[in-house]
């Protein structure tokens, strides 16, 4: 489900995280980081595109 599927927000379930939220398109650059591998404990961060490419 995640290959080349955009989200306008990060997709969470319990397996996976679908951080590809546009940035391309004008909507943002997501990232996950990992604060605790073990107990899968993680943030999200995301910026605003400057425009579309």
């Amino acid at each position: 489900m995640y290959g080349h599927q955009m989200f306008d927000e990060v997709e969470e379930n319990k397996y996976a995280l679908g951080i590809d939220t546009g940035c391309v398109y004008g909507n943002k650059l997501s990232a996950a980081i990992f604060t605790d591998t073990q107990n899968k404990e993680f943030s999200i961060i995301q910026t605003s595109s400057l425009t579309d490419y």
